[in-house]
């Protein structure tokens, strides 16, 4: 009889064994899955996140460009057909549509349209004189910060909690 104890124990603890390492292993195996995943979602993210961000940068190479431009023409002859800067305003309308593409959040989508729309307005104002292109110049410094503000908040990582750089302001922001 004490024969048979052993060998039920022995077997006994074989099973408990196999179940533990079979357990073991099924753990392991979902938790490497979930790594994968989670590390191919972050591939997609940091992807896109670089995808947003060369065209936030085209944008705002774009605005300065035609800005540039625009500040050039108001101190130029004034003689002059008033029309100016038509590769600045092409290159600068063809960043603009990839930025309505590209842009995932309503809230930098709208800060996008209130830049432009001010940057519009700044072009418009070249024909009037300094005053007026100055004035307009300034107006369209507000929309120009949130809209950075709104493209960092974007392109901001979703799983770092690191504090953020306080907003510039209109005294910390450079004139163009």
């Amino acid at each position: 009889m004490s024969a048979w104890i052993a060998v039920v124990g022995t077997l006994g603890g074989v099973l408990i064994t196999a179940i533990a390492s079979l357990l073991s292993a099924r753990q392991t195996q979902r938790a490497q899955r979930d790594a994968s995943e989670s590390q191919r979602a972050h591939e997609v993210w940091a992807r896109l996140r670089e995808e947003r961000r060369a065209t936030f940068v085209g944008y705002f190479v774009a605005y300065q460009a035609l800005l540039a431009r625009a500040l050039e023409a108001v101190e130029a002859d004034p003689d002059q057909d008033g029309r100016f800067g038509d590769e600045e305003r092409e290159l600068f309308t063809r960043a603009y549509n990839e930025l309505l593409i590209t842009a995932e959040q309503t809230a930098t989508l709208a800060a996008a349209r209130r830049a432009t729309a001010a940057l519009w307005e700044v072009v418009r104002a070249v024909p009037a004189g300094h005053a007026v292109f100055d004035d307009a110049e300034e107006q369209a410094r507000t929309p120009r910060r949130e809209l950075r503000e709104a493209m960092r908040s974007e392109l901001a990582d979703p799983n770092r909690q690191a504090e953020r750089r306080p907003p510039v302001t209109s005294a910390d922001e450079r004139p163009s």
